[in-house]
């Protein structure tokens, strides 16, 4: 394909019971902010969609699963938020109605899962992360390469809130855990995740010049990348800053053809690669 490949906006909400059958929209104004971080604390999306049937209105409800995709018509459409729908709210705007919802990564797992277990040994700590993940309700497992093989010779109990029982094994490890997109992400203390580095510069969407903040962080903006996620090696190529990164918080924001917005804003730190 030739040409600008960020010109034509996609972007398409999902809603439904957990399990169960939802419903799609791609053909309505949808505005969004998503925040992720690169801690345990869950991710966040404030969403609004315009003018949705009255049925539709009706289906949407809180504790629902909610994703939300955005990218361009050149690429498949990326998801850039999977979680439960905290608050639903229908809101009549003049001649519109506007559906707000307010979503969570991973909240209620966060705060309600909860362990009570004992594991015959030896086990090591991959295995243990995947038995949390499944308390937790996560059926993937995004661990580093350079994970220490530390192995329980003699078991390993594990009772309380499974985000304990996380602190617990990461402290272990010299790591860090955070729940993105519905998976559960291990990755190294000031290391990044085992995903695939993304490269952005003027060429793959980088809007004007990466500033330099306080604590050795760096702020770069670029039209909204869906690959970029916390903790995902990031390579910022530009006239001022070159080198290797680890996203600390990453927004994605944007109207799907009403407003200029479209971008993503990263907030990282040098990289130890």
């Amino acid at each position: 394909m030739t040409g600008n490949p960020f010109w034509i906006r996609k972007t398409a909400v999902e809603i439904g019971p957990s399990g169960g059958t939802g419903r799609r929209w791609d053909s309505v104004r949808v505005n969004f902010s998503v925040v992720k971080t690169d801690n345990p604390q869950a991710d966040t999306a404030t969403i609004q969609l315009w003018n949705l049937s009255p049925d539709s209105r009706n289906f949407a409800k809180t504790g629902q699963v909610v994703r939300l995709f955005a990218g361009y018509e050149s690429a498949p459409l990326g998801q850039i938020f999977s979680g439960e729908a905290k608050k639903v709210a229908n809101v009549k705007d003049g001649l519109d109605f506007v559906t707000s919802i307010e979503g969570a990564d991973g909240g209620r797992i966060i705060r309600v899962s909860r362990l009570s277990a004992t594991y015959r040994g030896p086990i090591g700590l991959r295995s243990l992360f995947a038995r949390v993940a499944a308390s937790m309700g996560l059926s993937n497992v995004v661990l580093p390469d350079s994970l220490p093989d530390i192995q329980y010779q003699g078991g390993y109990t594990a009772f309380g809130p499974s985000r304990k029982v996380l602190d617990d094994l990461v402290k272990t490890a010299k790591a860090k855990w955070m729940i993105q997109d519905g998976d559960l992400v291990i990755s190294m203390d000031k290391k990044a995740t085992a995903h695939l580095g993304v490269i952005l510069s003027q060429d793959t969407g980088m809007i004007g010049t990466p500033e330099r903040l306080d604590g050795g962080r760096i702020k770069v903006v670029s039209l909204l990348n869906g690959l970029i996620k916390p903790r995902r090696p990031l390579k910022v190529a530009s006239r001022w800053i070159n080198g290797w990164f680890i996203p600390k918080l990453v927004t994605h924001a944007g109207d799907s053809g009403w407003s200029t917005e479209y971008y993503t804003t990263v907030e990282a730190i040098e990289a130890s690669i």
